[in-house]
């Protein structure tokens, strides 16, 4: 009998954004303008799930979803450490950046300033 495959954090947040449509929805709770498809809840250990969902039948829009009815849509996602989770769950490293998000990271992090030295003898 072959054991299963860990999923590697790239690989869960993989999974993580193939499982809503691209445009979120607003949805009662979250800051005024923002959009969500996710709204990841996490039981402060191991494991993290997406707390609204689309998919439930007779429902129009995103509405609450448990921690089961998110294991039973193949939506947990199980952890090896609590940081680990918590990056993902709560710091939403599953996203991708937008392009202007990684320019304004380079820009803080003084990756687009101008060299004072040259990098190498012409």
């Amino acid at each position: 009998m072959s054991k299963k495959r860990k999923e590697t954090f790239a690989e869960k947040a993989r999974r993580a954004r193939m499982m809503r449509p691209i445009k979120g929805e607003y949805y009662e709770g979250q800051p005024k303008g923002s959009h969500s498809t996710h709204l990841m809840a996490d039981d402060n250990k191991l494991e993290a799930w997406p707390s609204i969902t689309n998919k439930k039948e007779g429902y129009e829009g995103y509405v609450p979803q448990s921690r089961e009815e998110a294991e039973e849509a193949g939506e947990l996602f199980k952890f090896d450490t609590r940081e680990e989770m918590i990056d993902f769950a709560r710091e939403g490293k599953w996203k991708l950046k937008l392009i202007s998000d990684l320019h304004k990271d380079m820009k803080q992090e003084n990756f687009l300033e101008k060299p004072t030295e040259k990098p190498f003898e012409e």
